[in-house]
């Protein structure tokens, strides 16, 4: 991997949109792509990232690079067939796979997830069906195709798809990612709900600190995503 190479990082407005310069050079993507983008505070949020670089350039360390970077190179290209993938999320999402014991569990569930399963009802008309235990549940195919539709939107937007797709995959919930992006709850509500059987299984035996370390890794990527939601509309 490369090291820095540069002395200043900037943001200037053209014609395409915000870019990134480091010195003079425009910042483009591994695809060879101009790295121009419709929002102003997501360009300095990379710049930011290229500020901090301290000797090697690590794109691990670059998280909204990376969605950019995944945006711009892969997202734009499939963009209907991410937007599937995305809705395919509805077939499989962890709010409708509910317990069947113990009881507080099932409860805990039913208190936690189903508000949520409301929400995607009343703001996009996608009804979800639950079901207990392992078994797969058949949705309907309206309401998968619905869920595609949501992820289309009504122009194209690949950074808004590349935001729901990673967060559908992060949570394992293409309900969560959508209340992700509405910015109407809590990142540390949204982590519990994702990860609520984990935090359940803590509260019955004790936190596990390999699994915590992991939880607090998620907890992270949740709130980068929630960062990287937010500055479509800064």
């Amino acid at each position: 991997m490369a090291r820095r190479f540069y002395e200043t990082v900037s943001v200037e407005a053209v014609s395409e949109g915000f870019i990134v310069l480091l010195d003079d050079r425009k910042l483009m993507t591994p695809a060879k792509k101009l790295l121009a983008l419709p929002y102003a505070k997501l360009a300095e949020a990379i710049a930011e990232e290229w500020r901090q670089v301290d000797g090697e350039i690590l794109l691990s360390d670059m998280p909204m690079s990376r969605l950019v970077y995944t945006a711009l190179d892969r997202v734009s290209e499939a963009y209907d067939a991410t937007a599937q993938a995305f809705a395919s999320y509805g077939e499989t999402d962890l709010l409708c796979y509910r317990a069947t014991h113990p009881e507080a569990l099932v409860q805990r569930q039913d208190e936690i997830w189903s508000p949520y399963l409301d929400w995607v009802k009343s703001t996009y008309d996608v009804s979800l069906q639950i079901g207990a235990g392992i078994t797969p549940i058949e949705q309907s195919r309206e309401s998968i195709e619905a869920l595609t539709q949501v992820a289309l939107g009504k122009e194209p937007n690949p950074y808004r798809l590349t935001g729901l797709a990673h967060g559908a995959g992060l949570l394992g919930s293409a309900v969560l990612a959508l209340q992700m992006e509405s910015g109407d709850d809590k990142t540390e509500n949204i982590w519990h709900a994702a990860f609520l059987d984990e935090f359940f299984q803590f509260e019955q035996w004790g936190e596990d600190q390999e699994a915590m370390a992991r939880l607090d890794g998620m907890k992270r990527e949740i709130d980068t995503l929630s960062d990287y939601f937010s500055l479509f509309f800064s």
